[in-house]
């Protein structure tokens, strides 16, 4: 991109070192944005702005890249409920299994210990703990969640980053031209599906091809 002097900006998936940095930088230090969504006026915006080192493949030095960490109230909403609701179906089949134990198949240590492991989603893993004690057709399941882990798991709710090749443009000039990508997203897919019109008073095709130039350019 530098060689091409292109520019771009977009939404980068984390690594866990990555995850790390972005779940750390405390939320005092991110700064408001003034950008507001016509669907979500509501939710509120702010970044920190850093540089984040990529290694790639092929390239024996790592790429320093500018970065945003990005902080948005509705998403930490919705990933607060979304953890809170994996947890507690990981919870509720935990005390399910825990009522099939010494009974049939669940008496045996090994086949509780594997539908256990089933049980709670990698998502969680962190979070929902459980001990399955005692010997064959004498277990005992103690499960709980793990409050420090689901804190700190907590700590990058709300977040993503945003990596760009844009020199000189401020944190809002970059934030707001990302947000308009699903906008030209959508203006891709009408190009590439049919546009359907109500019957046109007009008699020649060079006149109906015009009037339809119009309509896609003002799409």
């Amino acid at each position: 991109y530098r060689r091409a002097k292109a520019h771009f900006v977009a939404p980068l998936p984390l690594q866990a070192p990555q995850q790390a940095a972005l779940a750390a930088v405390p939320l005092e230090a991110f700064v408001p944005l003034e950008y507001r969504s016509h669907g979500r006026p509501n939710d509120r915006y702010s970044y920190h702005r850093t540089t984040l080192s990529l290694g790639t493949r092929g390239r024996h030095k790592p790429i320093l890249v500018p970065a945003l960490f990005i902080h948005s109230t509705d998403k930490q909403r919705r990933d607060a409920e979304r953890q809170d609701k994996q947890i507690a179906k990981a919870m509720a089949r935990l005390r399910q299994i825990e009522g099939h134990l010494n009974k049939r198949q669940y008496a045996q240590h090994a086949y509780a210990r594997e539908q256990l492991a089933k049980a709670v989603p990698k998502s969680v893993r962190a979070l929902v703990q459980y001990e399955l004690t005692g010997a064959d057709r004498a277990l005992q399941l103690r499960c709980w969640v793990d409050e420090t882990a689901q804190t700190q798991a907590a700590a990058a709710d709300g977040r993503y980053v945003l990596i760009y090749e844009l020199p000189g443009a401020s944190p809002e000039a970059i934030f707001r031209l990302y947000k308009r990508q699903s906008t030209i997203e959508a203006r891709f897919r009408n190009f590439h599906s049919d546009l359907s019109v109500h019957p046109l008073w007009l008699q020649h095709d060079h006149r109906i091809r015009a009037l339809l130039l119009l309509f896609v350019l003002a799409l």
